[in-house]
C-alpha cells in the first residue's frame, strides 16, 4: 500500500541490518513477480512516481508498503548511482538446500545443472545467472568460499533473473559432482585446452556443465571428476572469452539442440 505523507522518510538503519537492499527497476519488479522473498518496503523517487505506476499497482495488490523518498536517500540505501530511482528492503536470498536439491534432481529424468567454480566477480555472476535462466538451466551450484554470494549487485547484473533461479551453495563441488554421477549425471567441463569442440559433444538429459574462472579455469580436482572436457571454437585472435560471454555461448548451444 502507498503510505501518504511519507515523502523523504528515512529507513530505520537498525532494522536494515536484518534485511537486504536491492535496487533497480528489474530487480525490484522481478522480486515482486517471483514472490520468493518477503518485501518489507519499496522506496521510490517521488518525481518518477508515474514511471513506476505498474510497480505501485502490484505492490498495493500484494500489500507491500511504498515509501516516496529523495534521490540522495535512495542512492545511500543502494550504495550505487544506478538505482533508477527505486530500491527495496527485502529478506535474504533463499538458497536451495543441498538436501532439497538432491531430492529434486533424483526424481527427474531431465536436469540441467550449472557448476560455477571460482566466479568471484558479482557482475559476471549476475550475467551468467541471466543467461542460465534464459537458456533453460534448472539449477546453479556454487562453492561457499569460492564464488560470489547473491548480493544487490548480482541481482542488478542479472536484471532480476536471480529471483527466478534455484541456486545451491555447497562446501565442496568435487564431492557433489561424485554424488551426482552416482545418480546418473554426466559432468562436462569447459576448458580452452580440451581436445573436443562443444560441436562434437553429445550431451545427455541429466548433465552438469562446469565453468571455471577466467584466470585459472576449472580447478584440477574438479576437472578430474569431469567425464569429458570441451572447448568453444573461436578465431583465437584473442586469448579467451569473458566467462559470462562463454556461458552465454555454451548455454545457447545446448538450448538450441534441446529444442
Amino acid at each position: 500500500m502507498v503510505r501518504k505523507g511519507q515523502h523523504g522518510r528515512k529507513p530505520d538503519r537498525a532494522a536494515l541490518k536484518k534485511k537486504e537492499i536491492i535496487y533497480g527497476l528489474n530487480p525490484v519488479k522481478e522480486s515482486i513477480r517471483a514472490g520468493k522473498r518477503k518485501i518489507f518496503s519499496i522506496y521510490l523517487l517521488k518525481r518518477r512516481s508515474d514511471f513506476f505506476h505498474n510497480i505501485i499497482e502490484e505492490a498495493e495488490r500484494k500489500n507491500i508498503r511504498i515509501i516516496f523518498s529523495d534521490e540522495r536517500e535512495i542512492e545511500k540505501m543502494a550504495s550505487s548511482s544506478t538505482h533508477q530511482g527505486i530500491a527495496a528492503e527485502i529478506s535474504p536470498y533463499p538458497y536451495l538446500s543441498i538436501d532439497d536439491f538432491l531430492k529434486e534432481v533424483s526424481d527427474k529424468e531431465d536436469s540441467f545443472v550449472l557448476f560455477l567454480d571460482g566466479i568471484t566477480d558479482p557482475m559476471n555472476f549476475g550475467s551468467i545467472i541471466r543467461s542460465a535462466l534464459l537458456f533453460g538451466v534448472d539449477y546453479i551450484v556454487t562453492e561457499e568460499r569460492n564464488c560470489a554470494p547473491v548480493t544487490a549487485t548480482v541481482c542488478k547484473a542479472s536484471a532480476g533473473a536471480v529471483e527466478h533461479m534455484k541456486i545451491v551453495v555447497v562446501t565442496n563441488l568435487v564431492k557433489l559432482a561424485e554424488r551426482l554421477k552416482d545418480i546418473g549425471f554426466w559432468i562436462y567441463g569447459a576448458d580452452a585446452e580440451a581436445s573436443h569442440s562443444i560441436r562434437e559433444m553429445d550431451f545427455p538429459k541429466k548433465k552438469v556443465i562446469v565453468l571455471g574462472s577466467e584466470g585459472k579455469g576449472i580447478r584440477r580436482l574438479l576437472k578430474t571428476v569431469c567425464d569429458d572436457l570441451f572447448f568453444i571454437p573461436t578465431t583465437r585472435v584473442i586469448d579467451s572469452l569473458n566467462v559470462s560471454a562463454a556461458a552465454s555461448v555454451i548455454l545457447s548451444h545446448l538450448y538450441s539442440f534441446k529444442k
